[in-house]
């Protein structure tokens, strides 16, 4: 049992962008944001969380990805 929670634990962590996401703007303050191509909305405190907070817009989540906050480059 708790080498199947670790595997889904990599599993997520795997899946958060691994590149540097440039964006214009960031709201929020917690550790992962959904990402699309100008803004962040980091308001996810896993990586589990932001990738079921994407599936949950629906049709309008086809250009987000989740990053970590941490990994964020925003534009000047």
């Amino acid at each position: 049992m708790r080498f199947l929670i670790i595997a889904a634990a990599l599993a997520s962590a795997l899946t958060v962008s691994g590149a540097s996401a440039q964006v214009s703007k960031v709201t929020g303050s917690q550790a992962f944001c959904s990402v699309n191509s100008s803004n962040a909305n980091c308001k996810f405190d896993t990586a589990a969380a932001c990738e079921a907070g994407i599936k949950n817009m629906g049709t309008g989540s086809k250009d987000y990805t989740c990053s970590e906050r941490s990994k964020l480059n925003v534009k000047q």
